[in-house]
């Protein structure tokens, strides 16, 4: 259990050793409180003054992301040990989605969202964030418990963040029709966050057969990467919470071979078969006969 939780988390779950303890402990209760963390208050609630609060704390959002990584790396110990029973995906599984669950209902996060959205997300969800980089990394180390190799790591790591950006998403389309036609104007703000990431992570399950059928039909037509073939990103236009979506990469034309190859009408026909192929496949029901794609068509 122990090397578990040592695996994922290297760094343990005590608080950061670069931050002193009573200015730590000062953030930690005031953010638990519901309030807004600020630094004037904070420095004289800790007793130092705010040029040595910031030296030894960083700026305003540089200690919320380390009072809200703290918190995540709890959590997630605690999901890595209550999943102790599970292997493999199944554990994966179990992780993330108690992972969401319990963000879902922690009531110090939800203040934070909706009090200050902008900076919630760029202290959760931006490049220089500890709780993003810190949580991809941790469910990457969780790849040795995989026994199904589809279920790659780098698909279901994006489940991560997703709470945050539906709390966002449910703010900005002002809570209304965003999931399948559902209005969701009457919801709680609590609420509705959970029936978008409900449907978000439907949709990822979906957008990754799609992904699959592509990259299936796509390898009769043209060379595909021998490794993983099927990856994924982080880009905005693939994370719409009801539209499943995938991204095709066909090759460069910087490249002197894909671009010759892209110049043949053999080549574009084929690979235009293969991919309408897929996407029948995809919307047809369960009983129709599946669509195949034939190869290239000679000119």
């Amino acid at each position: 259990m122990t090397d578990d939780i040592g695996r994922v988390l290297p760094q343990g779950t005590g608080t950061p050793v670069t931050i002193p303890g009573p200015i730590f402990a000062a953030a930690v209760d005031t953010f638990t409180a519901g309030q807004r963390l600020d630094m004037r208050s904070l420095a004289r609630r800790a007793g130092v003054g705010r040029a040595t609060l910031y030296r030894r704390a960083g700026n305003r959002e540089q200690l919320l992301d380390q009072v809200l990584w703290w918190r995540a790396r709890r959590l997630l110990a605690g999901q890595v040990r209550a999943s102790a029973h599970l292997t493999g995906t199944d554990r994966l599984t179990a992780v993330i989605g108690g992972v969401l669950r319990a963000i879902g209902a922690d009531r110090p996060v939800r203040m934070f969202l909706e009090s200050d959205p902008e900076t919630a997300l760029r202290v959760l969800t931006g490049s220089r964030s500890t709780v993003h980089q810190g949580m991809a990394a941790a469910l990457e180390r969780l790849e040795p418990m995989i026994a199904d190799p589809v279920a790659h790591p780098a698909y279901l790591i994006e489940l991560a963040a997703m709470t945050v950006e539906a709390a966002a998403l449910a703010r900005k389309e002002n809570q209304s029709d965003v999931i399948a036609g559902v209005d969701l104007g009457g919801e709680n703000s609590a609420v509705a966050p959970i029936l978008i990431d409900l449907e978000q992570r439907d949709t990822m399950n979906k957008s990754s057969r799609f992904a699959q059928l592509i990259v299936n039909a796509l390898s009769r037509a043209t060379d595909i990467l021998p490794r993983q073939p099927h990856r994924s990103a982080a880009f905005a236009v693939l994370k719409a919470p009801d539209v499943p979506s995938v991204l095709i990469e066909l090759g460069y034309l910087s490249n002197a071979s894909d671009a010759e190859q892209m110049n043949t009408a053999q080549w574009r026909n084929g690979v235009a078969d293969a991919i309408a192929a897929a996407v029948e496949r995809h919307f047809a029901p369960a009983s129709a006969p599946v669509p195949v794609a034939v190869g290239p068509v000679s000119e």
